[in-house]
């Protein structure tokens, strides 16, 4: 006697019974009973063709010989059960071993790194929003307060081999300091470029630049094509400034994107931005190492912790320590090359330690969400004999230009070059930043190394052999690899979002994508 038997009712249309066969054997392999294979199978008949063939799901019938126990795949073969899934795991491993390598080889060409870019701005704009940092006021110069200037009848330099003025007056700049210091604000901050001595624009400037030691003002370096750099002003102690130099990514229209900033750059002892205090200097807890400069936001933030009393330990602002190489030239001490999602884009060619920006996402996404960090008021509005600057009161005041054209930077935020947002705002994310890292608000952005991010690709490259191997039906495979998509997407938001962690997104989706296809066609192929 036969141990069991499927027949048919009745006479099966001829486009059925292959398919049925196929629906039973990709069950019946996958190590189903015989009983759950047919009802599988039945199954499958009905959702694809019963409406071609009404009652076709009806006809396959087993008729079992109560003696026998109902068989399964590997009662069949000569292998044991443990031994057919160590095969399938052993496959699923090696393939998925070489499409993480060939990926993550792929990657390191730097093909991908546009796309991971726009992925770690989208990430950036979909993060929670955060409230306006109270410790900033934020003094901005525009073309109004240009004419303004004209008006009142202050002097405005003209730039040196140009027919253009100077944003701000000599005269204007002492007004302001005259206005904000008997309102005690902790750090006056002037984002502007002032090479220039006070007695050639403003002499009663010089002692005033000279006798306030909260004021701190910037300088820049290797700057074309000014190739010594701009100094600060010439009345100011070197410790009072530090430079504005921006690290830029790519440039569109002219305009470059920020996503990092350099906290610290080597420099030349003869270079105009380098304190004296800096030569012979070696402290690493407070950010002090020989022939480095500070930036002009952390010098800012340094004083302003200085001035609460609270501790300033440099080793925080490692964490989220960016890695670039240019050329031979190594970024810092502790730099590599393949941090994060950047693996060709050039920088600075000065030694320095930079961290990627934390911007505050204050806003929907646009110039909002950068420049609502905080308080404006327009120099016209401060020196307004109806302005109380009582609201300067241990502020940090940052003074910037923010006419359109003449200091303008894109961000994460911004959709095109209508969008781009002048430097004062960066520095001003850039201190906020520092200042949360020092007290524990918020850490800097960090990565994993390049092991770690190898076992994250390579596990999501299983998933995807895994889930191919689990799941027989075509929609059933391509249902659960687009929530596995889903799902590091979401992840990836997660981590981002509320723990300062990026991880790739970009290279493990085509992992799971290209792992899943290939073993989709081995096992079609295998059944055949």
């Amino acid at each position: 006697a036969l141990p069991h038997l499927i027949f048919m009712r009745e006479k099966l249309p001829d486009p059925v019974s292959p398919k049925f066969l196929q629906y039973f054997l990709t069950a019946f392999t996958n190590n189903k009973s015989l009983y759950s294979a047919v009802h599988e199978a039945q199954k499958n008949l009905h959702d694809d063709w019963e409406k071609d063939y009404p009652c076709a799901s009806w006809l396959p019938v087993v008729c079992p010989n109560p003696t026998e126990e109902p068989p399964t795949w590997h009662s069949f073969s000569n292998s044991p059960k443990k031994q057919q899934n160590w095969r399938r795991f052993a496959l699923t491993f090696g393939l998925g071993l070489a499409v993480t390598m060939t990926g993550l080889a792929i990657r390191e060409t730097g093909i991908l790194e546009p796309l991971e870019l726009n992925i770690y701005d989208r990430l950036m704009q979909l993060k929670p929003k955060d409230k306006p940092d109270d410790r900033l006021l934020i003094i901005t110069i525009d073309r109004q307060d240009w004419e303004y200037q004209d008006r009142m009848g202050m002097k405005r330099p003209t730039i040196p081999g140009s027919d253009r003025k100077r944003s701000l007056a000599g005269e204007a700049l002492s007004q302001l300091l005259n206005k904000l210091l008997p309102y005690e604000p902790q750090i006056i901050a002037l984002d502007i470029l002032r090479p220039i001595a006070a007695s050639q624009d403003y002499p009663p400037l010089a002692k005033q630049l000279q006798n306030t030691p909260n004021f701190i003002s910037i300088c820049k370096f290797n700057n074309y094509p000014q190739p010594d750099g701009f100094p600060p002003p010439p009345e100011l102690p070197k410790n009072q400034s530090g430079f504005s130099n921006i690290v830029p990514d790519e440039t569109i229209a002219g305009v470059p994107r920020i996503r990092r900033f350099l906290y610290q750059a080597k420099l030349d002892r003869t270079s105009p931005c380098l304190p004296p205090d800096s030569l012979a200097t070696v402290d690493s807890i407070s950010c002090n190492f020989k022939d480095y400069a500070p930036s002009f936001s952390l010098l800012i933030a340094k004083r302003y912790l200085e001035s609460q009393n609270q501790d300033f330990d440099c080793n925080k602002l490692q964490r989220g320590i960016l890695e670039i190489n240019i050329g031979d030239t190594h970024l810092g001490d502790w730099l590599q090359s393949n941090r994060g999602p950047y693996r060709t884009s050039q920088s600075d060619t000065r030694s320095g330690r930079q961290v990627m920006l934390a911007y505050r996402r204050i806003a929907d996404n646009g110039s909002d969400a950068i420049t609502k960090i905080a308080p404006k008021k327009s120099l016209q509005q401060v020196l307004d004999p109806r302005f109380n600057p009582e609201s300067v009161r241990g502020k940090i005041v940052l003074i910037g230009v923010t006419e359109p054209g003449i200091d303008d930077f894109l961000t994460p935020f911004s959709r095109n070059p209508s969008e781009a947002i002048p430097g004062v705002y960066l520095h001003a994310h850039a201190v906020s930043q520092i200042l949360d890292t020092m007290t524990g608000k918020r850490t800097s952005i960090a990565f994993w190394n390049p092991l770690q991010e190898a076992f994250w690709v390579l596990g999501w490259s299983l998933v995807g052999g895994l889930l191919t191997w689990r799941f027989l039906r075509v929609k059933t495979v391509l249902l659960t690899v687009a929530i596995a998509v889903i799902s590091l997407t979401g992840i990836g938001w997660l981590l981002f979002s509320y723990f300062g962690l990026w991880v790739p997104i970009i290279p493990p989706a085509i992992a799971l994508l290209t792992t899943s296809g290939i073993f989709f066609f081995l096992r079609s192929y295998y059944l055949k």
